[in-house]
């Protein structure tokens, strides 16, 4: 047994230095506060419904990168504002209850960043979400399964919003002084 030990005490540190080399091969890194852009620092964040899943789960991103959220627009220079976010989902037509139902879940933003001081906007962005619910004949469609569905599609929208908030295009939008930018939309499906 004592020689079976000494030799998984050696393999240790040569698997944790494949599972390193692999990770950062793959490209993964963490998120931190340097990813933002430093124009996004201070951020005046609107949302049509303030109080929904995604427009929490934003603002504890905005928090843990270190964001400083304004009270008002005259706070910060520029400004997110999530301007349409619609969750629907497909009821299908039971014809009979020996096969299998498909639930189709759908999570449409719409989002733009602002120039509070000049009211132009810098960027602009849509945002789609998909994720699908399969129930067998033997399963019932409860509230607890939609609810799993919506925290996933929220994670998922927050993520997009991070990678947009990030992105070289962003960057670029505000580093261009004080013109109207041309409005970009982007739909992203994600589906199991």
């Amino acid at each position: 047994m004592t020689i079976l030990k000494k030799k998984l005490t050696r393999l240790i540190p040569l698997f944790t230095l494949c599972i390193t080399l692999l990770i950062s091969g793959c490209g993964f890194q963490l998120r931190n506060s340097n990813d933002i852009p430093p124009k996004l620092r201070t951020l005046y964040f609107k949302s049509t419904n303030p109080y929904s899943q995604l427009s929490t789960r934003l603002q504890n991103l905005f928090k843990s990168l270190d964001v400083n959220l304004a009270k008002s627009p005259q706070n910060a220079t520029i400004g997110l504002y999530v301007t349409k976010s619609t969750l629907t989902h497909s009821n299908p037509n039971i014809i009979s209850t020996s096969y299998a139902q498909s639930y189709a879940f759908t999570l449409d933003v719409s989002a733009k960043l602002v120039n509070n001081r000049t009211g132009n906007i810098i960027a602009q962005q849509g945002f789609t979400a998909t994720r699908s619910l399969l129930l067998n004949a033997n399963q019932i469609y409860t509230s607890s399964s939609a609810g799993r569905i919506k925290r996933e599609l929220n994670r998922d929208m927050t993520s997009m919003f991070y990678h947009w908030l990030t992105s070289g295009n962003i960057r670029t939008a505000l580093n261009t002084k004080d013109k109207p930018h041309a409005t970009s939309t982007k739909t992203t499906r994600r589906s199991p």
